[in-house]
């Protein structure tokens, strides 16, 4: 299963050591490069853009669906941004424990 989540990693290998916490994730080691910090900082925008982007999408073919204009897409969008959000909070909090802080 660790091996799993890790897998990826082994395709887009950006010169920076992985270890493995207690959860499965993947933690880059002290000492990032550079480029490893700048793509997990853009990992949180984008993130946040999918999900609420796909929560639109979603709402709108309800909309057009069921005939009920504005509801469906606003509803979806903001549980697809708070869902982002959260995930968001949990890759920063993750971050800053693997930091040591």
């Amino acid at each position: 299963m660790t091996k799993q989540k890790c897998e990826w990693y082994h395709l887009t290998n950006v010169s920076a050591p992985l270890e493995v916490d207690s959860r499965g994730y993947s933690v880059p080691k002290p000492g990032n490069s550079w480029l490893t910090i700048v793509v997990q900082v853009w990992t949180i925008p984008v993130l946040i853009l999918v999900s609420s982007g796909i929560g639109l999408l979603a709402g709108y073919y309800l909309d057009r669906a069921c005939k009920s204009d504005p509801w469906f897409s606003i509803i979806l969008t903001l549980l697809g941004l708070a869902a982002g959000l959260y995930e968001s909070a949990r890759i920063l909090i993750h971050a800053s424990r693997g930091n040591g802080s």
